[in-house]
């Protein structure tokens, strides 16, 4: 028997995000979006997105997969 689980996760921008260094995060968001060459919305703000981790345990040998 497995156990699977996914997790939603949200991408950090580069140099730290909003709760970590306040305001200056969305300059952060702008610079890593223009880095990557990212999109971004209609308002011309930059779009970072997220990642989902899967991760499935085996229950009998307790081996883990992410």
């Amino acid at each position: 028997m497995i156990h699977g689980d996914v997790k939603k996760l949200g991408k950090v921008p580069d140099g730290g995000g909003w709760r970590y260094v306040g305001r200056q995060g969305e300059k952060n968001r702008s610079a890593t979006t223009v880095r990557t060459k990212g999109p971004r919305n209609k308002r011309g703000h930059a779009l970072i997105g997220t990642c989902y981790l899967h991760t499935v345990i085996d229950d009998y040998s307790r081996v883990a997969c992410s």
